[in-house]
């Protein structure tokens, strides 16, 4: 992956649809004034093939793609509901000197699998080496907030080597954390 990445309408892959994929219309907390909605709990208006609202829908569910729709190297099983990795663009709180305001956050709701699926490894490490910030994020239980790690820092050393089993034993063992801390954090709850 090189380049910078612009997270705008115009920068969708053309020919993408969301079919069947209602993954972000569950894990996504939204708290927009228009809309809100906790995290992990499927939205109301959503009857789990789509939106009965969908004409109607708020402005920020109109406004949002995630990143499958606008990462062109993605092919279609990296849908989300195929996929279990919800990848969500993110433009605040970013760590300055990467390459671009904009980085993305890699929502892994498909357990270990999704990690191990074809290209997961490959496209963190493209993220790191291009120096676009990138972060995991883990489920808390529903209602709860979601856990984040940023990977940049942790992983450049097995990026730049380039050592791909590193890097996925890296990814393996922070989403295993990361599971047992949403679990603590949210008093045992899962």
């Amino acid at each position: 992956m090189s380049g910078r990445i612009i997270l705008r309408s115009e920068t969708l892959v053309q020919g993408r649809e969301c079919g069947f994929c209602t993954v972000c219309c569950s894990a996504t907390k939204i708290d927009a004034p228009e809309f809100k909605k906790p995290a992990g709990i499927l939205c109301q208006h959503c009857n789990g093939r789509g939106c009965t609202i969908h004409d109607t829908r708020p402005r920020v569910c109109r406004d949002f793609f995630c990143g499958w729709w606008v990462l062109p190297q993605l092919d279609e099983d990296w849908r989300p509901d195929k996929s279990g990795v919800l990848i969500l663009p993110r433009t605040e709180n970013l760590p300055d000197g990467y390459a671009s305001r904009e980085g993305f956050q890699l929502f892994v709701l498909g357990e270990d699998a999704s990690i191990r699926r074809p290209g997961f490894v490959e496209l963190v490490m493209g993220f790191v080496a291009s120096r676009i910030a990138v972060y995991l994020l883990v489920a808390g239980p529903p209602g709860q907030a979601a856990i984040s790690e940023f990977l940049n820092e942790r992983l450049a050393g097995y990026v730049a080597a380039p050592n791909r089993s590193a890097v996925l034993s890296l990814l393996l063992e922070s989403y295993r954390q990361m599971k047992v801390e949403a679990a603590r954090v949210h008093g045992g709850q899962s």
